[in-house]
This record gives C-alpha cells, structure tokens and sequence, in this order.
C-alpha cells in the first residue's frame, strides 16, 4: 500500500474528522479512502454502449443540449403500436445478442408497455 500525505486547514481537519465520525470511519483517513474509493468506482461505471459521437452525452450540459435540439427539430406525430413493437423486438434481439447483459424477456411486462405508450417519434 502507498502512503499519500495532505496538508489540511485546521477547520478543514475538524470537518473532516467529523464527517469521517457522521459515516462511520474510525479515522479521517479511513474516511478519506472510502471518498476516494467511491470516486473511482463511480468513474468505473462509465460504460460505453456504442452510442454514435453525435450521441454521446458527455455532461449534464451536454444532455440538455440535445434535448432542446430534439425538442427544436419539428413537430412530433404520435408512434403506431406497430413502430413500438417494432423497436421493443429491434431491442430484445440487441439485448439477446449483447454478452454483458442477460437476455432480454420475449415480451415487456405490461406496466413497461403502458410506461412506454406515450413515446413519439418524429416525421
């Protein structure tokens, strides 16, 4: 194991000894390598699902971003069942053919189905 050594405010110090007491930590140091364990596996996560660049949502900025740009695009038409079918098979063979995931039931369950209803697409 490597030691890392900080130098902290002595206000900073008491804040921290009394957040590592709150959470259950014995020591600050304890504390502070659960914080740092939480960050790392926070950024582990970030998985990567193939979505295209221009897809790629990269902060929360970014998201909003292109949720107006969705919103801008043009007027919106309500989805048949069919194109809604269409996608939840496009979907469960996707997640069928996908190894990390388990695959996907042969339907949605009813309350997904009724969740989803109010999808639109754009024409």
């Amino acid at each position: 194991m490597t030691r890392v050594s900080i130098e902290l405010t002595e206000d900073l110090r008491r804040k921290a000894e009394a957040r590592a007491a709150e959470s259950g930590h014995t020591t600050v140091e304890q504390y502070i390598e659960a914080l740092v364990e939480a960050d790392a596996a926070a950024n582990d996560d970030d998985e990567d699902f193939g979505a295209p660049e221009h897809l790629t949502v990269r902060s929360r900025e970014d998201l909003e971003e292109k949720l107006r740009e969705g919103i801008d695009s043009g007027p919106t038409v309500e989805m048949t069942e069919n194109e809604r079918a269409s996608i939840r098979r496009e979907v469960a063979e996707w997640m069928g053919a996908c190894p990390f995931r388990e695959p996907a039931a042969k339907s949605p369950p009813p309350a997904a189905t009724a969740r989803h209803s109010s999808v639109r697409r754009r024409r």
